[in-house]
């Protein structure tokens, strides 16, 4: 009977020690739980975001970096040793460049973490498992209608053009660019808001004599491209007489736009925003012409010579005018594109946590490109300020979301560990009482 009773006090004793083993083992490793999360298909031939979990059970940890091996090379996003608390998780993006000839179909990848534990010494690397994801082959269809509004422009006139383009097939988050090439040198290039629209091209030529221009629009894989030629003459202008209230006239209407120019150019600076280095230059030009239109017309008599010279100075201060303040305009656009296209990005982290939040961000965002798409010279300071202030409260938004996902994976863990120490508990007080029944029926 005592040999009975022991050796059913020893089967109690490791059922008990058998359920414990798995949260003692837990509680003991330093080792991270890293997986990737599924994710709508890839694009072969354009980057993709794939995002990384690192969930950390217990101890301080502090990550160095996360690296994706894929088919395609190995990715790496480093962290700069970012802290992740105990029962806490952390996603990563990380984009890769996913091959153009890559299969289609699923394609393995493996997420590699590097960390460092508090408390020990020496940095640590855990691999994830092996996960699938789905490459889909591109399948393009691109439009592209150029209209120039003149084939022949007078010597220091704009070339104005009209581009309607549409491009399907691409990945949602990629923005295709238009590209404008003069006699074969890129002249400008400028990244679309979405993929289909209209926009308005002013370029520069230079030179009498016939150019060809090449409007190329690119969408990662392949460009489609449209070209004409365009003739620059010289104007030739007679004057047989003067009106020197017209000719005041017109040096006004250049000075209100080029204290417009200098209103514009100090609020970019106050904004911080990268102003092209000849900016200034171009300005004391122009003051320089201003000046001496302002002292020909103060002459009590004014020669031929001095009419013509006054309105080929007011033409050119005119052209650099224009020039300046629409290159002042894309520095406006392409910031404000950047910063847009960099949130974008970002509220993707927030896609699987919370709908409602993702959905009213995603309208935010396309409302601020529509924004910009209005842009003017006038308003762009004040449209400027307005989305720098709603990107601002927007990443507030995301930071907060995800620390309210990270506290509620973090309770739910411990009411996880609660229910399996209850249940635990149970099991052992069932055994102790069938085995005390057992003893008193011998």
């Amino acid at each position: 009977m005592k040999a009975a009773s022991a050796v059913l006090y020893l089967m109690t004793t490791l059922l008990i020690l058998s359920l414990m083993a798995p949260l003692l083992a837990q509680s003991q490793e330093a080792e991270l739980s890293v997986t990737v999360e599924p994710r709508d298909p890839c694009v072969a031939g354009y980057p993709c975001a794939v995002n990384v979990s690192i969930a950390n059970m217990d101890g301080i940890v502090l990550i160095d970096y996360v690296k994706l091996i894929t088919p395609w090379g190995a990715f790496t996003r480093n962290l700069g040793l970012r802290e992740l608390r105990p029962n806490t998780t952390m996603i990563v993006p990380i984009i890769v460049d996913v091959d153009r000839n890559s299969l289609e179909g699923p394609n393995f990848v493996r997420p590699v973490v590097r960390f460092f534990k508090k408390g020990e010494v020496g940095l640590k690397l855990v691999e994830g498992n092996a996960s699938s994801v789905m490459v889909i082959k591109p399948r393009i269809n691109a439009s592209l209608i150029v209209v120039p509004q003149s084939r022949e422009i007078a010597l220091g006139q704009l070339l104005s053009i009209q581009v309607s383009y549409k491009v399907e097939g691409i990945p949602r988050d990629y923005s295709p660019t238009i590209s404008v090439y003069l006699d074969g040198q890129l002249a400008m290039e400028r990244e679309l808001n979405g993929t289909s629209g209209e926009i308005g091209l002013s370029l520069p030529v230079e030179g009498e004599g016939n150019h060809t221009v090449i409007v190329s629009l690119c969408y990662g894989i392949g460009c489609t491209d449209r070209s004409f030629e365009v003739n620059v003459r010289r104007t030739v202008r007679v004057i047989s007489g003067y009106n020197k209230e017209e000719l005041e006239a017109s040096l006004k209407k250049v000075k209100e736009e080029r204290k417009l120019l200098q209103s514009i150019y100090e609020r970019s600076v106050e904004e911080g925003l990268p102003i092209p280095e000849n900016v200034l230059v171009n300005i004391s030009i122009v003051d320089s012409k201003i000046r001496e239109v302002e002292f020909l017309l103060s002459k009590g008599n004014i020669s031929y010579a001095d009419i013509l010279r006054v309105k080929m100075l007011l033409n050119q201060s005119s052209t650099a005018i224009s020039r300046l303040k629409e290159r002042l305009l894309m520095t406006y656009k392409s910031k404000m594109i950047e910063m847009i296209s960099k949130a974008m990005r970002e509220i993707e982290e927030v896609k699987n946590v919370n709908q409602t939040e993702y959905r009213a961000m995603k309208d935010l965002l396309a409302n601020l490109s529509a924004q910009v798409d209005k842009l003017n010279l006038t308003n762009a300071p004040d449209v400027y300020s307005n989305v720098t202030q709603e990107l601002s409260a927007l990443e507030e938004r995301i930071r907060a979301i995800k620390e309210r996902a990270a506290e509620e994976a973090r309770l739910l863990s411990g009411v996880t560990v609660s229910l399996i120490f209850v249940a635990m508990i149970s099991g052992a007080t069932i055994i102790l009482r069938k085995w005390k029944s057992e003893l008193m029926r011998e």
